[in-house]
């Protein structure tokens, strides 16, 4: 297993572990997965983990209250946000 995949998984584990509902904890995870342009997109660094969480409680009532809604990204690595087009101060 490589270690691009045991960090996925380490922080899938912690999403679980944070009681996140509806399968975010494996929607955001496997964005770190995605590749663009031949540049995969990694887990974000572990001191900046627990930053999703309000987002993510946000998108846990939005999805309660209108149904199903679509994770188009979480965190991204900073080489696959450029190869995505993404603003230069955005992660």
């Amino acid at each position: 297993m490589s270690a691009h995949t045991l960090r996925r998984d380490r922080y899938r584990e912690w999403l679980t572990a944070q009681g996140l509902r509806f399968g975010f904890d494996a929607e955001i995870a496997d964005k770190a997965t995605d590749v663009t342009d031949g540049v995969t997109n990694d887990t974000p660094p572990l001191e900046l983990w627990h930053r999703i969480l309000p987002t993510v409680k946000l998108a846990e009532a939005l999805r309660e209250e209108f149904g199903a809604t679509t994770v188009n990204s979480a965190t991204r690595a900073p080489k696959y946000n450029a190869a995505v087009g993404g603003e230069d101060a955005s992660l």
